[in-house]
């Protein structure tokens, strides 16, 4: 893709994660720093559209990303770090709640799903202690979404099949990065609304523990990604 077309793509992206709202060629031509036309902007959205990274939900709205438009966003981004002094907030904030806990996985569920905005679990080996935070804030955050209905259901999918997936992610190779599972891309679930992140990892006594975030698909990925590997340098210390 042409750098223009991936930067409107990349606008429109990040746009439509902060507000679930579609976005409109007027929109971008405001925000978006490229000296286009709102013209310009829409005969590039229409390309977009007919390429199948975006659509438009009704006639006289704006677009919203494909499937193909976030797996495009994400594979052409850098990953996103955090940086030192937000590294050592969340690794206090991780070591207050475990200070006041006797096992390591439901606090670390709790500040993933509170750092994400969205559901959270936290597994060691062999699924022996799980813990998984953050239904409920969620449903409260999607207050305002028009698909929170569907969202919430297929989040409840995934946790009444949690041991199945937590089966598949054991089965793949440990990776340093978060594997990125966009709408349907789910291996559970005919997903259209929801999309997951997981990371198995191994900890200094060897044993494997997996982090998994799963919300609505116009999550902030970039930013769920570094925090999920943010709390794995944590617990594998």
């Amino acid at each position: 893709m042409d750098k223009r077309p991936a930067q409107v793509l990349y606008g429109l992206i990040e746009q439509y994660i902060q507000t679930a709202r579609p976005v409109s060629s007027s929109f971008l031509e405001k925000k978006l720093d490229l000296s286009l036309s709102s013209a310009s902007i829409r005969l590039i959205l229409n390309d977009l559209d007919d390429a199948g990274f975006i659509y438009q939900p009704h006639t006289s709205a704006g677009r919203v990303p494909t499937d193909q438009g976030y797996r495009f966003y994400l594979n052409t981004l850098h990953q996103r770090r955090l940086s030192a002094l937000q590294h050592q907030r969340v690794a206090k904030q991780w070591q207050a709640l475990v200070d006041d806990s006797d096992q390591l996985a439901g606090p670390s569920a709790d500040l993933l799903s509170s750092l994400s905005n969205a559901v959270a679990i936290c597994a060691w080996e062999h699924q022996a202690n799980i813990g998984q935070a953050g239904l409920a804030p969620l449903i409260q955050h999607l207050a305002d979404y028009d698909h929170q209905l569907d969202t919430v259901q297929e989040i409840a999918e995934v946790l009444q099949r949690l041991d199945d997936l937590l089966d598949l992610i054991d089965n793949q190779d440990e990776s340093t990065e978060p594997t990125v599972f966009i709408g349907q891309e789910n291996p559970l679930i005919s997903a259209q609304h929801t999309s997951l992140i997981a990371r198995k990892f191994r900890n200094h006594n060897h044993e494997a523990i997996t982090l998994i975030v799963t919300g609505p698909k116009r999550m902030p990925y970039q930013r769920n990604r570094a925090y999920i590997n943010s709390l794995a340098e944590i617990l594998s210390q």
